[in-house]
């Protein structure tokens, strides 16, 4: 029996997709949806890999049937990779006739697939070839269509939302979005590699090009799902994000109103500045604009929009600045001379050493040590 490395690894890594599937399954928490689509992504991809891995395998050692089980998912893979991109920046998915218009070519290929495998006897080359050849090269076309779509579509809104979390957090150690922006760039490099051989198999093979020039792609692009996957199970630190259209969300707050209030926005400014300096919320490494609103007795958006507009800064470095003057007094004093710069970082809300390095230097303009090397 005809095996190979590269197989092999497609065949373990598709297994192992299904896995990673079920444990995620298995261990979402109730109401995480985001986990829900990142398994219904990883199955499709699995699926789809073992696919093909099973269709090679068979020709390689000449099988009476060649196996061509109607698993292939390419045209699922972009919605549940949107979706789950959806889900983890706090949107909920809603199971209504928009969800399901994303998931219905995907579906549609899904049954075409069904009924060419009856008719070609459940794998034996009894249809015709060409008609299943032209089946194939409109669903990889498409499949790579929506691909690009969906993964454009997610990454701008990745970024986005990556411009507006320090608007609402004080800490985005273990909030920031990087880890899934870097995701969406890996795939879209697979993606990228899937039109090159698209268009080789295509313009140079006349689309018969074998299934195992596409091993090398079906590694990469698995290594990163199946990475994620398990990233997703020992992440234990990642919040419950606000909607993006909750973020961009404007007060209701009438112009007129807004004049009338011009003194009253002045009392609150006062009344905020006096509250940093006595009860000093920012040694909360949890602080968000809600719970410091609240202490404040103002709506969020108020809040917001006092930083923003009236004090010309946004919740993020308003904090965070507050951080830095506090660590700036306690390594003025002898009394803490017993204390880490790490130790007093984190007893004035910081919670990590690279971000408060990079926060610190941002605000004076050097490192921790230098600046204690100054007093």
């Amino acid at each position: 029996m005809y095996f190979n490395l590269f197989n092999l690894l497609i065949f373990f890594g598709a297994l192992q997709g299904i896995i990673i599937g079920i444990v995620l399954l298995f261990f979402k928490k109730k109401e995480d949806q985001s986990t829900l689509f990142l398994s219904w992504l990883i199955f499709s991809l699995s699926l789809t890999i073992g696919k093909h891995f099973l269709i090679d395998f068979s020709k390689a050692n000449q099988w009476d049937i060649i196996v061509k089980p109607p698993v292939s998912c390419f045209l699922l893979m972009g919605p549940f990779l949107f979706f789950y991109v959806r889900a983890t920046l706090g949107k909920k998915i809603k199971t209504n006739i928009k969800f399901f218009i994303h998931l219905i070519p995907g579906l549609i290929f899904l049954v075409i697939q069904l009924i060419i495998f009856i008719e070609s006897g459940f794998g034996e080359e009894l249809m015709d070839q060409s008609i299943i050849s032209i089946f194939q090269l409109i669903e990889q076309v498409l499949g790579l269509l929506s691909l690009m779509i969906y993964g454009y579509l997610s990454l701008k809104l990745v970024i986005k939302y990556q411009k507006k979390i320090t608007e609402f957090y004080s800490n985005i150690e273990y909030i920031t979005l990087q880890w899934l922006i870097n995701l969406l760039i890996g795939l879209f490099i697979g993606w990228l590699f899937l039109l090159f051989l698209t268009m080789v198999d295509l313009f140079v093979f006349d689309f018969t090009l074998p299934q195992s020039a596409y091993y090398l792609l079906f590694i990469y692009v698995g290594v990163i799902i199946h990475y994620f996957g398990l990233r997703k199970l020992t992440m234990i630190h990642f919040p419950t994000l606000r909607p993006l259209e909750v973020l961009e969300k404007k007060p209701d707050i009438q112009k007129n109103d807004i004049e009338s209030d011009k003194d009253e926005d002045t009392k609150e400014i006062q009344k905020l500045e006096k509250i940093m300096v006595e009860n000093k919320p920012f040694l909360d490494p949890n602080l968000t604009l809600d719970s410091l609103s609240d202490l404040l007795g103002v709506h969020s958006k108020k809040l917001s929009m006092i930083l923003n507009q009236k004090m010309g800064t946004s919740f993020y470095d308003f904090i965070n600045k507050a951080r830095v003057e506090e660590v700036k007094v306690k390594i003025a004093d002898p009394g803490n001379d017993h204390l880490t710069i790490l130790g007093i970082a984190l007893d004035s809300g910081f919670n990590s050493k690279s971000s408060f390095n990079a926060i610190f230097k941002k605000y004076t303009g050097m490192t921790p040590r230098q600046y204690k090397n100054t007093l």
